[in-house]
């Protein structure tokens, strides 16, 4: 096995939203850190699922594209000299040794370090994909799992399905942009989960709105939906498909030393696992009353950061910022 001569101060494993920023606020409490990411991207769901859709909820932005957001968090996190971001490293195991911690990579590699924070998310993921007895097993060329940002829309009948935040986003922004655009979202619930753009909003900009309606088959040209009263065939071009994620967990996730609620690690009120000096961050932390948004995990990274940075200092300072050498 080789091992990294660098012993860390601490070690985020995952590089989306929450480990970005958790890589900066350590670099910047002057710890040396490193950021281990499994994918051969950065960026974590923001990258893989919605690169290219308007984030509204990020503090300090009106507005801003999730690819956008990403790039400023790497550039923040890797302004520092003794911050390192490493993709396509995959965890498997650990041990735990003269109170230091070695991560073992899928090819034997080993890093050391005092602490780890889990920035995780739900592990490898992939979304939810329509059921053969909806697409009788044939291959469906225009629904997509992934917006195409590239896709001209004016004067196209665009179908979304699904009632989340991403779907009804999704719905205002293609009608917002491309206003001689059809735009359908159909959603089995009675309400949208949504937190922005309520039924009349989406009704007020020009999306058909669809609530109590399953989606029963569909081919290459049209769809066709089932609700209280009746069925309903319609014509379409673009198909996009938003019905959340499966989570394919990790090794990390499997780890039976650790206790989790669903796969998600418990942790206390400073983020600590139950397991001693490792932490967990965003939506790979579990907590009864958490709100899973991109903030939510951030403000988590600031607690874990800032009790790790306290531990460091023998508990004689606490959120004090140091000027940066």
């Amino acid at each position: 096995m080789k091992t990294e001569k660098q012993v860390y101060d601490l070690i985020v494993v995952g590089a989306g939203p929450t480990g970005l920023y958790a890589t900066f606020l350590a670099g910047y409490f002057n710890m040396n850190t490193l950021c281990l990411e499994r994918d051969h991207n950065l960026g974590g769901q923001a990258m893989k699922l919605y690169p290219f859709k308007t984030i509204i909820d990020f503090p300090g932005h009106v507005e801003i594209k999730a690819s956008d957001l990403i790039r400023n968090l790497y550039n923040q996190a890797t302004q520092f000299d003794n911050t390192k971001i490493l993709a396509n490293i995959q965890i498997e195991s650990y041990q735990v040794a003269n109170n230091l911690i070695t991560l073992i990579d899928s090819n034997g590699r080993m890093y050391l370090t005092k602490y780890v924070l889990f920035t995780t998310g739900p592990g490898a993921f992939e979304p939810i994909k329509l059921d053969d007895s909806i697409t009788q097993g044939t291959t469906i060329d225009n629904v997509f799992y992934h917006h195409d940002n590239n896709y001209d829309a004016n004067n196209k009948q665009v179908v979304i399905f699904g009632g989340g935040d991403s779907a009804v986003e999704y719905a205002h922004q293609i009608k917002t942009k491309f206003p001689t655009s059809k735009v359908h979202l159909v959603h089995r619930g009675e309400n949208l989960r949504a937190i922005i753009h309520d039924e009349d909003e989406l009704i007020e900009s020009g999306v058909n709105l669809y609530l109590e309606s399953e989606l029963v088959a569909i081919d290459n040209n049209c769809y066709t939906i089932k609700n209280k009263e009746k069925m309903m065939s319609f014509p379409y071009d673009y198909g996009l498909v938003q019905f959340g994620l499966k989570s394919l967990g990790s090794p990390i996730h499997q780890w039976d030393s650790f206790n989790k609620h669903k796969l998600k690690f418990i942790v206390d009120e400073h983020c600590q696992t139950s397991v001693p000096n490792f932490f967990a961050a965003g939506n790979c932390c579990y907590n009864p009353n958490k709100i899973d948004m991109i903030a939510s995990g951030i403000s988590e990274a600031t607690l874990a950061i800032n009790y790790i940075f306290a531990q460091m200092c023998d508990g004689k300072q606490s959120f004090h910022y140091l000027k940066h050498k």
